[in-house]
């Protein structure tokens, strides 16, 4: 049973909760997240995820709630010639 009636779209925030949830968790300990935050567009969460160590983009359907992961990115240091001479 969802939470919400069926005609009315999927909260922002359980959206997110559910992109969370959806994220593998490689290893044991506590997951923090330095970036969290959705945008809907043509019926669908795009759902945006930062941790220290990587970078998660999941779709969640804004009717039904089914999720999808779209990529999942370690994290990489900018790379370039920054503060040389």
């Amino acid at each position: 049973m969802l939470p919400y009636a069926p005609d009315e779209s999927l909260p922002k925030e359980l959206a997110i909760a559910r992109a969370i949830a959806a994220v593998p968790h490689p290893g044991g300990g506590v997951r923090e997240w330095t970036f969290a935050d959705a945008t809907q567009a043509h019926g669908w969460w795009l759902v945006v995820l930062e941790e220290r160590r990587a970078v998660h983009v999941v779709e969640v359907c804004a009717r039904t709630g089914d999720v999808r992961v779209v990529t999942s990115r370690a994290a990489m240091p900018p790379t370039g010639n920054r503060n040389r001479p």
